[in-house]
């Protein structure tokens, strides 16, 4: 039993860190979306995307982490710099062809102000296929 245990925890121990590749594919498509922050409805809307993997930010914030949950969420953690500092953390979950939903805690750094800490959750839910002509906004 204890070699069996050490073996599961050697395997844990070297699996292969995730990549920008790795997160889940929202099917392709029209989607909307509900945005609640703090606690209080922020906004919602409309999205098309292309099936391409769930990600969040850009070259602002190159330095991002990717980690699966033992509940199978994708998680990631981001870091930018683009005259504010920003610490993020992201939780992705559902099943990515009818739904999904990313929760996000974050701290904003800005000088001379208090430090801001901000949870939201926006649920995403697929409507079908996106209207002609439209360009995907995960392009």
């Amino acid at each position: 039993m204890l070699i069996a245990a050490a073996t599961l925890g050697l395997v844990a121990g070297c699996a292969k860190p995730l990549t920008a590749n790795d997160m889940p594919r929202p099917k392709a498509g029209l989607w909307t979306w509900v945005n609640v922050v703090n606690g209080a409805p922020f906004g919602k809307g409309q999205t098309c995307l292309a099936g391409k993997p769930v990600h969040l930010l850009g070259p602002a914030c190159p330095q991002i982490t990717y980690d699966r949950a033992s509940d199978g969420a994708f998680e990631t953690e981001n870091r930018c710099d683009n005259g504010v500092v920003s610490d993020f953390k992201d939780r992705f979950s559902g099943d990515f062809r009818t739904s999904y939903v990313m929760d996000q805690t974050g701290t904003l750094a800005q000088p001379g102000k208090p430090l801001s800490i901000q949870a939201s959750r926006v649920t995403y839910t697929f409507v079908g296929p996106c209207p002609a002509g439209a360009t995907p906004d995960d392009d």
